[in-house]
Formats: C-alpha cells, sequence, structure tokens
C-alpha cells in the first residue's frame, strides 16, 4: 500500500486550489514588472546619466589638477639649480653664529624704538638651500619676510642674506602687510 492513496479528493482539491491561487499570484506579479519596464528601465537610465555627470566632472577637475601640476614642475624644472656643496663648519659654529645674528635687534642708536613691527617668521626647521636663490637657515631663525611669492614660497633675508624658501618651514609672527 502507498502512501500517495491515502490521499482524499479533499485535499487534492484544497491542492489545486493553492496552485491556482500560486500560479495566479506569479502571473500577477510578471504583469506588473513588464508594466513598470519602462519606469525601472528610465530610472535606470537616470541614474547613468547621473553617474556619467560626476565621472566627468571628476575627470575635469583632475585634468585641471594635471595642468596646474604640469605647470608648477615646469615652473621648478626652469628654476636654475645650484651645486650641493656640503657644509664644512661643524653645527657648533653655526650655533654660536645666533649670539651675533641678534645683534640686529638692539638699538644701538638710542633714538626710540619704531612702532610698527616687521613681518617675521620663526624657522620650525633646518633648511638647506638646492637652488640658487633660496634662502638657508636653522631651527629657531627669526628671518625677516620681505613678501609672499606664492602659496608655497615666502621671500625673506637673515643676516643679511635675501632669498626664497618654502612657507610650511616657518611660522609666521608678524604677517605681511596686506
Amino acid at each position: 500500500k502507498s502512501s500517495g492513496a491515502n490521499v482524499t479528493e479533499e485535499e487534492i482539491k484544497a491542492a489545486e486550489e493553492k496552485f491556482e491561487e500560486s500560479k495566479e499570484l506569479a502571473e500577477n506579479a510578471m504583469h506588473n514588472l513588464l508594466e513598470n519596464e519602462v519606469e525601472q528601465i528610465a530610472q535606470l537610465q537616470s541614474f547613468i546619466e547621473a553617474q556619467k555627470e560626476y565621472h566627468q566632472q571628476a575627470a575635469s577637475l583632475l585634468d585641471d589638477l594635471l595642468d596646474n601640476i604640469d605647470r608648477k614642475r615646469n615652473e621648478a624644472v626652469s628654476r636654475p639649480r645650484k651645486e650641493f656643496i656640503p657644509r664644512s663648519t661643524s653645527r657648533v659654529s653655526a650655533t654660536s653664529n645666533h649670539m651675533y645674528d641678534t645683534a640686529d635687534s638692539y638699538n644701538f642708536n638710542n633714538s626710540p624704538p619704531t612702532t610698527k613691527k616687521e613681518a617675521c617668521a620663526k624657522a620650525l626647521y633646518d633648511f638647506e638651500p638646492e637652488n640658487e636663490g633660496e634662502l638657508g637657515f636653522n631651527e629657531g631663525d627669526m628671518i625677516k619676510l620681505i613678501s609672499q611669492i606664492d602659496e608655497n614660497w615666502y621671500e625673506g633675508s637673515l643676516n643679511g642674506r635675501t632669498g626664497f624658501f618654502p612657507v610650511n618651514y616657518v611660522e609666521v609672527v608678524v604677517d605681511l602687510p596686506h
């Protein structure tokens, strides 16, 4: 006796109704999917257009950045290079000269000090000039600011020498006049 023989007529009828109901739900879902296909494709198209515009803007920004970097590289290449000559003086003699550096700030002629402060910056790090026209200095030096060349370079003077140096090597004590 097989277990399939014990199925009643009522159970078969219930299974057929369940099948018909499931089939109808599947057909309705498929119909709705096909009906909304145009809307879904339109939304997908809109999404792709937005992605394309975003990436075009990103590419445009990258092109601008590349042009800017290329211009900076060309400027750097066109700056004259100075042959590197290692310093023969020791660190001790360099720091002993600091005593004489401060003599510039003393007022020896008994005239009252000026009220206008000169623009200056304190060196945060040692800077060894690599190119002609650059101003070398040691950490702690006070450098007179002459002008800001661009966002990366200042022009300044120290101990009678004038030259260029990176903005990020100093901390401005007195700002340049605007």
